[in-house]
């Protein structure tokens, strides 16, 4: 009868530091898998936060209406902004079609205003169009990471940088009367770099004057 062999210690300690290796290499890659599906989900999140924020700036601004409001100062004209970067950057004008599902007494025109603060783009809107300086709007915050915003205002004159569209850009807009035939938004986002979007404006196609 043959005496049985066991294993040696030295084959202990090294199945035992294979063991080890095995586990921390299977730890590691897990561990990877899990950060990078939970990146992408993040990624995924925020691409459909920005997406839901333009397409409802794209509603809005399919449903604008050629409508003026009186304020305590001044009539503003339908459509309003400022393009420039170094004054927080905001386009408000007139839009029809606000549900009413209470009945209240009111229009169903809207005024609303999306505008670049505190990093972030907003939407606010006002419980009634005729406004005076103590009238408060209501602010929505879309979504944050925003480092800088840009808005041009396409016209058909030739008084500005012309467009392949045959008009002229301008940053601010304010002509009573008077529609321009798109919006031009900018976002330059922390995470997602430069976004840029065309917004047709129904109303303003085939204005002149």
């Amino acid at each position: 009868m043959h005496p049985v062999r066991g294993f040696t210690l030295l084959e202990v300690l090294v199945a035992v530091a294979l063991s080890a290796v095995l586990s921390v290499m299977a730890y590691s890659a897990l561990t990877s898998s899990f950060n990078a599906a939970e990146r992408l989900e993040i990624t995924a999140q925020r691409i459909n936060e920005v997406d839901q924020a333009l397409q409802l700036l794209e509603r809005d601004l399919t449903q604008f209406v050629d409508r003026s409001v009186a304020t305590n100062l001044e009539d503003e004209a339908a459509l309003i902004g400022e393009g420039y970067v170094d004054i927080e950057p905001y386009v408000r004008f007139t839009r029809q079609g606000w549900l009413n599902p209470l009945h209240r007494p009111r229009s169903n025109l809207q005024r609303v205003e999306y505008r670049h603060t505190q990093g972030a783009l907003w939407r606010l809107y006002w419980p009634t169009l005729s406004q005076t300086t103590i009238t408060e709007p209501q602010a929505l915050e879309l979504f944050n990471g925003v480092e800088e915003m840009r808005i041009r205002f396409l016209d058909r004159d030739t008084g500005g940088e012309t467009s392949t569209f045959g008009g002229s850009w301008r940053e601010q807009w304010n002509q009573p009367g008077i529609l321009p035939v798109a919006l031009e938004l900018t976002l330059q986002l922390e995470d997602m770099g430069e976004i840029r979007r065309l917004f047709p404006l129904p109303a303003g196609i085939g204005n002149d004057s």
